[in-house]
């Protein structure tokens, strides 16, 4: 089972530049196999994402560029998990933002711990 978060977190280094994109695939094939028998629907629709840009850009579809446009594209979201209680409140448990970098430096992960 592989989970968002680390998908996320890999994706994070490879934009980065912490791991090549060679380590990131290598990374990615191991840890998403058989993927669909148990990993959450959003895992599943990242590493989507994730493999058709890759896909793309082996073809000759996508430039350096592109592929890492499309990268951040697929980083550039708020993820929200909440838990819903007895009374159907609900409250955020965890949130992770994902900004899109700047001139100045490359997209970075921000998680932000929830104030229950």
């Amino acid at each position: 089972m592989i989970q968002e978060s680390e998908i996320r977190q890999k994706l994070s280094a490879l934009l980065q530049y912490q791991i090549s994109l060679d380590e990131f695939e290598d990374w990615l094939v191991e840890h998403s196999w058989n993927m669909h028998k148990d990993s959450q629907r959003s895992a599943q629709d990242l590493v989507s994402a994730v493999e058709l840009a890759f896909s793309e850009y082996s073809n000759g579809h996508l430039n350096d560029k592109e592929l890492r446009d499309r990268l951040v594209q697929a980083l550039g979201q708020i993820v929200v998990n909440v838990r819903v209680t007895d009374n159907f409140a609900v409250s955020p448990l965890k949130v992770s933002i994902i900004t899109t970098g700047t001139s100045s430096g490359p997209p970075q992960m921000v998680w932000v711990p929830a104030l229950i």
